[in-house]
């Protein structure tokens, strides 16, 4: 079982030089606040990926 199907969220920083899984019950509980401004990429295609990170 990967870490998607744990139920994981893929947070990218919103400089795009970091990422981590970070688990949906740590986000709801307020564990991580410094996740806050992060986006949450899980749920996009390769292509949608690529756009956000590079900018296009």
């Amino acid at each position: 079982m990967n870490l998607k199907e744990q139920g994981f969220r893929y947070l990218v920083c919103p400089d795009k030089r970091k990422s981590a899984w970070v688990h949906p019950l740590d986000l709801s509980a307020g564990h991580f606040q410094k996740y806050a401004d992060w986006k949450d990429c899980t749920d996009m295609s390769h292509e949608e990926f690529e756009k956000y990170i590079l900018g296009a």
